[in-house]
C-alpha cells in the first residue's frame, strides 16, 4: 500500500512538469518584438513623409 501511494504521489508531481511543453514568449522576447515593430513603423513613416514632401 505504501509503494502504491508513493507511485501515485510521484506521478502527481511529475505530471505538471510534463504537461508544460507550451513555450510562452518571455518578457524580453516580447520587448524585442515591440522594438522591431516600432523600428519598422518609423521607417515606413519616414518614407511616407519624404514622399509627401516631393
Amino acid at each position: 500500500m505504501k509503494k502504491m501511494m508513493l507511485l501515485v504521489l510521484a506521478a502527481a508531481l511529475a505530471l505538471p512538469l510534463v504537461g508544460c511543453k507550451k513555450k510562452e514568449p518571455t518578457l524580453g522576447e516580447k520587448l524585442d518584438a515591440a522594438v522591431e515593430s516600432t523600428k519598422d513603423a518609423a521607417a515606413d513613416a519616414k518614407k511616407e513623409a519624404k514622399k509627401a514632401l516631393e
